[in-house]
């Protein structure tokens, strides 16, 4: 599939391989029976110009077909009754080397985000009524490779963040149920950067800012629309989310602030390796067991001396009422106080 005109030459889509299998199909059925699903070789390619528009809209709006009878709430003819949802199930489902890229204009200046490689495989997947998450797996495993983030516009770092490789895996899921458990997130090679200037601005902040497009949207003349509150019905319908093991190693974290007195403070951590077990997620929960924690680093001091060695082993309760517990065990080893951060 080919970019709209004015988004680049580059192509917005492209699929090297499609195979589906279905046992068969019964007319007026409202269940669906496919056997597998493949997918390998696909790379899509959004993009959104100066203004605001991406090539996704710029398509829709162009196949739009112009019909005099149009029903919604532009023409004022009520919309047609929608059906019940059909049900899909697949007994296999493998989506293979797909990749992705984002490309936004950022203050005039080009912004990329996106990953190099998508790994899929699920089996037994039911799929029913998205809007009520009727989305049921047997095995179910994601794997992502090379997924890299940009700095906001005028900053000094070659790439925001980077992600090496990204396992996510779990034995059953459903997506309906109050708890979702997650046997296994593991992390590796993450290098981020975080910087904050004197006014207290961090650039992911100004990255957030810029994403938004605050300025953009005010200029296509549009009003701003309101921020709707989210009630308690709707925090309380967000499943739990429990990690049963999680991973994290190889990783590096350059953290930078400047003061109000021009003084920059410099925390540059490395070789960080972070282990938790029975994590949950959007929990309310006060009397849920504690997850075990163990986090480990290295901080480059400057000049001669040699790297600071941090270790600590905690216990940490439910994230998503407030502040968790916690209970932790901290050991530095090597720091000099006079110099750290500087």
């Amino acid at each position: 599939v080919d970019q709209p005109p004015g988004f680049g030459r580059e192509s917005m889509l492209t699929i090297e391989k499609l195979q589906l299998d279905s046992p068969g199909v019964e007319p007026g059925s409202m269940k669906l029976s496919i056997g597998k699903l493949g997918l390998s070789g696909l790379a899509a390619r959004l993009v959104r110009n100066a203004k605001g528009e991406t090539n996704l809209q710029r398509l829709a709006a162009a196949w739009k077909p112009a019909v005099s009878g149009e029903t919604g709430p532009a023409s004022g003819n009520p919309p047609a009754a929608a059906g019940g949802m059909a049900m899909l199930t697949f007994d296999d489902i493998q989506l293979s080397s797909m990749a992705l890229q984002v490309v936004d204009v950022l203050g005039g200046q080009p912004w990329r985000a996106g990953w190099e490689e998508m790994d899929i495989s699920a089996t037994e997947v039911t799929v029913g009524d998205l809007a009520r998450r009727e989305i049921e797996a047997g095995a179910f495993r994601l794997h992502l490779h090379g997924t890299v983030v940009d700095p906001p516009p005028g900053s000094e770092l070659d790439k925001l963040a980077r992600l090496e490789d990204l396992t996510l895996a779990t034995k059953a899921v459903d997506l309906a149920s109050p708890e979702i458990v997650v046997d296994q997130l593991h992390m590796a090679g993450l290098n981020a950067s975080i910087q904050i200037d004197a006014k207290g601005v961090s650039n992911l902040q100004k990255l957030k800012a810029d994403l938004l497009g605050g300025s953009r949207s005010a200029s296509d003349g549009a009003s701003p629309k309101k921020r709707v509150a989210r009630s308690s019905n709707a925090e309380r319908a967000l499943p739990v989310i429990h990690l049963d093991q999680v991973r994290l190693e190889n990783a590096a974290l350059d953290y930078r602030q400047s003061s109000v007195d021009g003084t920059a403070y410099a925390f540059p951590m490395k070789n960080i390796r972070l282990e938790a077990a029975g994590l949950r997620l959007f929990d309310d929960l006060s009397t849920a067991a504690p997850a075990s924690l163990s986090l480990s680093y290295t901080i480059k001091q400057p000049g001669p001396l040699p790297d600071a060695q941090y270790g600590a082993v905690a216990a940490l309760g439910p994230l998503g009422a407030g502040v968790p517990a916690l209970n932790a065990q901290i050991c530095y080893t090597g720091v000099k106080l006079e110099t750290l951060g500087s």
